[in-house]
């Protein structure tokens, strides 16, 4: 996704055990990188409410990730950090509302 433009996506809830996926609301995300919830499924309104305002708040996301040199020590772990309105804030963004909240956007 762009990070330059507003638009309208649908949430979807992981189940932690089946990894099955159910629409429960809808976000918009707009240029700044910031999420308003626009409909949510009275059972993860507070969830879904407290991660987006968790994600609202952020400057950046921290990634763990495999080093990029090559000499790197086996199971070796770098910090990848995306800042908003970096390239990629988005797709950051997803991984970790997915990663630390079970919420996927679509």
């Amino acid at each position: 996704m762009s990070d330059d433009i507003t638009e309208t996506l649908s949430v979807f809830h992981v189940d932690p055990k089946t990894q099955e996926e159910s629409r429960i609301g809808e976000v918009e995300y707009d240029a700044g990188g910031r999420l308003t919830v626009l409909d949510v499924d009275p059972a993860f309104d507070a969830r879904l409410r407290a991660a987006v305002a968790a994600m609202n708040g952020k400057v950046e996301i921290v990634e763990l990730v495999p080093p990029d040199a090559p000499d790197a020590p086996k199971h070796a772990i770098a910090d990848k950090v995306t800042k908003r309105g970096d390239e990629g804030f988005f797709e950051a963004m997803s991984d970790y509302l997915e990663r630390y909240y079970g919420f996927t956007l679509g």
